[in-house]
């Protein structure tokens, strides 16, 4: 964050972070108990470890899908991709607006975690393993998978790729291609059992959170993880997202 693309002064600005900061920590239940600020000549770095707990056993892993497993993700996916795309060519936050722009910009600059479905997840044992989407579904889904020592197949069609996407391409595919690279939608993909898909709908809607079933877990194949089945074609997924050990840190 550069201190010139902000109009507010160094007070109002700490005063409008530290605002948004404890509104949000409210929200959530989140105490904040100690940090360290630095800072440096031309940018300002703010970097928040959050650290919870609960109960012995009950945490929903990435290694617990099987195959046979329904693969399921919350909301839409590709907004956030989408938002910073556009931050980037120039467009910036009005807050006043109400567009599909401004919706894709604030997916990427206030995205809404899922913390109440996926605390019911937990609580009711209806997922067998779980991540969020940061580094891109494909990538994500692949985190799984290789946790779990599985291998996924998806469905292009099933796949819900927002609204906002179109703003930045064309195609279907290229939609696809953000959708399912773009990460940091903070949605929830998880893996559960068929049998208790009723029931995973009927929490979603309770939490009024659109839910989609993507694809289904199944047996490891040694040439590939992820596996794309589009109008009856079925065929490896080419993978891209976020690396977080790569020199470029993406793939």
């Amino acid at each position: 964050l550069k201190p010139e693309t902000s109009n507010l002064n160094p007070q109002d600005f700490w005063e409008a972070f530290f605002a948004g900061y404890f509104d949000l920590a409210t929200m959530h239940g989140v105490t904040l108990i100690g940090g360290d600020l630095s800072s440096a000549p031309d940018r300002l770095t703010i970097d928040s470890i959050v650290i919870g707990q609960c109960q012995a056993g009950q945490a929903i892993r990435r290694d617990g899908a099987k195959v046979g497993d329904a693969i399921f993700v919350t909301g839409s996916i590709g907004a956030s991709a989408a938002g910073l795309k556009l931050l980037l060519n120039g467009a910036r936050v009005n807050e006043s607006e109400k567009s599909l722009e401004q919706s894709a910009i604030r997916a990427h600059l206030r995205p809404e975690p899922r913390v109440e479905f996926g605390r019911w997840l937990g609580e009711l044992g209806l997922a067998n393993a779980m991540i969020d989407v940061s580094d891109g579904l494909a990538q994500d889904l692949r985190h799984i998978c290789e946790a779990s020592n599985v291998g996924a197949t998806i469905d292009f069609e099933a796949v819900p790729m927002a609204e906002e996407v179109s703003l930045v391409v064309t195609s279907a595919d290229e939609a696809f291609e953000v959708a399912v690279s773009g990460g940091e939608d903070f949605e929830l993909l998880f893996t559960a059992n068929r049998d208790d898909e009723a029931a995973l709908f009927e929490l979603a809607a309770s939490c009024q959170l659109p839910l989609t079933r993507i694809g289904e877990i199944v047996s490891m194949d040694q040439t590939t993880s992820i596996l794309l089945r589009r109008v009856g074609d079925v065929k490896p997924l080419s993978i891209r997202g976020y690396d977080h050990f790569a020199e470029d840190a993406s793939v």
